[in-house]
């Protein structure tokens, strides 16, 4: 599956009805992955929090986050379902450095953002 089509499948899963994604204060919009979005995905992963569409200047662009990421921790916690990230992020202020782990394909990685 290349790039392109997983993105398109992202966007029109954040879209679907009835299904909740959030856009936060560091320019990212999630869904919760499960294992049907995580099958339409073609992904092994079926906790955390998958990047469905990023904001152009917002922080976690500039830091790297790419649409598709699936979230694994923020700050050493893990996260497993929307709530979690929600909680996570709303726990740091402005300016605070947020350090994230991040499954990309088959690679993971660690990116820090500041907040907004």
């Amino acid at each position: 599956m290349t790039g392109t089509v997983v993105i398109e499948l992202l966007k029109d899963s954040a879209a679907d009805e009835g299904e909740e994604a959030i856009q936060d204060k560091l320019g990212l919009t999630v869904k919760g992955l499960d294992k049907e979005l995580a099958d339409q995905l073609q992904l092994k992963e079926t906790t955390g929090v998958v990047v469905t569409d990023l904001k152009s200047d917002g922080a976690a662009q500039e830091a790297g986050i790419a649409e598709g990421d699936i979230i694994k921790e923020i700050n050493g916690s893990a996260i497993q379902t929307l709530k979690d990230y929600e909680k996570a992020v709303a726990a740091h202020k402005k300016g605070e450095i947020i350090r994230f782990l991040l499954k990309r394909g088959d690679s993971s990685l660690y990116l820090a953002a500041r907040l907004d």
